[in-house]
């Protein structure tokens, strides 16, 4: 009797699941091919997919951070806009209009439990709105591959912004269902549409202080980072010369390195306008009349000096585009004829090893990217002018073959450097101290950047033979080897990037080159940044994009000076002001040089964790479902 009622029992179940399979699919076919629906889900695809095209082939492939921060605000508003309106538009349709027709009424009189038929239908809305989101996130996937946009700006962009419009369908579907289950159509489709402006707007309100306040000159927090990671793989690389990076002595009470490094700029002494004063090892300790580009007055005065002008243009070159090996062709005893500013310090071995293998192996190597000038070397604000961004993995695999010894030192290089490119690229934000850059008023030319001749502005890249201009005596045999560098770097730009990122590193990696006011702004915008976590009204427009990204990019991202919107940073160095005793003004001349980051330890904060207030969003909004089903059975009874 008993094994009777159990198998009488399972049928039951089993023929109740399969009603509601069949009340589901006819449900969902229905809402399917109601007319509302499918012309609004036509509207919401086609709005959607063009865009993310938009963004895509404007922002994300060029990887123009300014315009990124653009199309944020533009697909946060238009995609809140749109499935509000489209969750509406089911809502209406699955409540009011089946209501209308009976259809609820049909499956209560067939025995159907209220909260069945509320389950049904908030499962077809969710439905629905999965299909429209995946006919756009197939063809995201579709977009990247045709469009071979940077695989980090697309994680942090696209297919976050995809996973936002499936958080925000379920969130809008679950205060729709309550709306509509409390109110008649007509007040329910008002306070939708009030719910619908408030959510797309209030970021962009909300954001109105942030706009008032003071941005930091520069991203401590990705800066910090980038030196940690380089600092920590060095000190423990197995190659001596690479290990020899941070392995500075005192002699006499003096850093090897900073008197080296003085010696280097001493024979300029005269020359030079400033006192050379070497505090500690730094870019912006070489005298900024002798890093800068050469001016057309340097080589039109009548009492030029040669071997300057072509030191000046030596160590521009070396600062601004990573082209390391020029040597000083003037005939003369006044200057050496080393690789100056690095003469004798360990970098300049390495740099030279880089070279010379590039330069003997050259067949080997795949010129990819021959001609071009790389995005990481031209002013952002160029006119007339989109710069190439040049990926350097394939360069690093191959030179990794020819020098196996510099695989791990160069692995962490390529890595660096992919993580922070599109930032670096853009010259949205200042990550290193050393932020020369080439500009010009047309398109540069890569035999005129890459070049052993003079490179001097008015107004556009220019290069001249200082030898044959000014009728002076040239060492021919260095003429030619730096003839060869220069075409070195003109096939294979990629090492030149590589060279840019070494050099920038090492230098930064011993001191904070910069004023203790900014260390003390970006505390304070630091500070100021903590009101993310309670500020509910910016919440969603954070985390429309970025949860698929490294919080220290994503914040670079949105810190654009052009970003119509101010989100602030989610993460941040929490210690910061414990790295004040490493800025000019509290160092000691000729100090032992070491890198200060492994002094202290980096601590971060973070504002806001857009992964975690997704989580929290979903909980919190998860009652919803049961109100809007107790709202639903009440009305079911009347």
């Amino acid at each position: 009797m008993k094994l009777k009622l159990d198998k009488r029992k399972a049928n039951v179940e089993k023929q109740a699941s399969a009603n509601f399979t069949i009340i589901f699919n006819i449900n969902l076919k229905m809402a399917l091919k109601n007319a509302g629906i499918l012309v609004t889900k036509l509207v919401y695809i086609f709005a959607m997919i063009m865009i993310l095209t938009f963004e895509v082939s404007s922002a994300i492939k060029p990887q123009d951070v300014d315009s990124l921060a653009t199309f944020k605000l533009i697909f946060y508003i238009f995609s809140t806009i749109l499935t509000v309106f489209y969750t509406m538009v089911i809502t209406i349709y699955l409540l009011k209009k089946q209501w209308s027709d009976g259809i609820h009424s049909i499956e209560s009189r067939a025995g159907f439990k209220p909260w069945k038929s509320y389950l049904i239908r908030a499962l077809v809305q969710f439905t629905v709105m999965s299909i429209s989101n995946a006919i756009i996130l197939f063809y995201c996937i579709v977009l990247q591959f045709i469009s071979a946009a940077n695989t980090e700006i697309y994680f942090a962009y696209v297919y976050s912004q995809m996973f936002f419009l499936v958080f925000l369908s379920v969130v809008v579907t679950l205060m729709l269902l309550v709306i509509f289950a409390v109110c008649n159509t007509l007040v329910g489709t008002m306070l939708s549409t009030v719910l619908m402006f408030f959510m797309a707007f209030s970021p962009l309100f909300a954001s109105i202080k942030s706009l008032l306040s003071g941005d930091s000159s520069i991203d401590y927090g990705l800066k910090m980072n980038a030196i940690d990671a380089f600092t920590r793989s060095t000190l423990s690389d197995g190659n001596v010369k690479v290990n020899s990076l941070y392995k500075d002595q005192l002699n006499n009470d003096q850093s090897i390195y900073l008197t080296q490094f003085k010696d280097n700029l001493e024979g300029l002494s005269e020359t030079l306008s400033e006192e050379i004063d070497i505090k500690y090892l730094g870019l912006s300790q070489i005298p900024l009349e002798a890093r800068t580009m050469v001016e057309y007055y340097d080589l039109n005065n009548g009492d030029i000096n040669a071997q300057w002008v072509v030191w000046k243009d030596m160590t521009y070159k070396l600062l601004s585009t990573g082209q390391y090996g020029y040597e000083n062709y003037v005939e003369g005893d006044n200057l050496p004829k080393e690789k100056f500013i690095l003469n004798k310090l360990p970098i300049a071995d390495i740099l030279e090893d880089l070279l010379v293998a590039v330069i003997e192996n050259s067949t080997q190597f795949k010129n990819e990217n021959d001609g071009i000038v790389p995005a990481l070397f031209i002013e952002s604000y160029s006119w007339n002018y989109t710069p190439e961004v040049i990926q350097i993995d394939n360069f690093i695999s191959q030179l990794k073959k020819v020098k196996p010894e510099y695989s791990n030192f160069l692995t962490n290089i390529n890595k660096i450097y992919n993580k922070m490119s599109v930032v670096l690229n853009a010259d949205s934000t200042q990550i290193f101290s050393n932020t020369q850059r080439t500009h010009s008023s047309d398109t540069p030319i890569a035999h005129e950047l890459y070049t052993s001749d003079i490179s001097y502005s008015q107004n556009d890249i220019q290069s001249r033979n200082i030898c044959d201009e000014i009728g002076i005596e040239c060492n021919q045999e260095i003429l030619d080897r730096n003839e060869a560098v220069a075409e070195t770097y003109n096939s294979f730009p990629e090492l030149s990037i590589i060279n840019y990122l070494i050099i920038n590193l090492w230098f930064d990696s011993f001191a904070l080159d910069s004023e203790i006011d900014t260390l003390y702004q970006y505390y304070n915008n630091s500070q100021a940044a903590k009101d993310l976590t309670t500020d509910v009204f910016k919440h969603f427009g954070v985390m429309s994009t970025g949860i698929f990204a490294n919080p220290l990019i994503n914040d670079s991202f949105n810190s654009s000076s052009f970003a119509p919107i101010k989100q602030g940073n989610t993460t941040s160095v929490k210690n910061i002001l414990d790295y004040e005793k490493y800025t000019p003004d509290n160092l000691e001349a000729y100090a032992l040089q070491e890198p200060y980051i492994i002094k202290e330890k980096l601590k971060y904060t973070n504002a806001f964790i857009i992964p975690l207030a997704y989580f929290v969003y979903l909980l919190v909004c998860s009652p919803l479902a049961y109100i809007g089903y107790w709202f639903y059975e009440r009305k079911t009874k009347i």
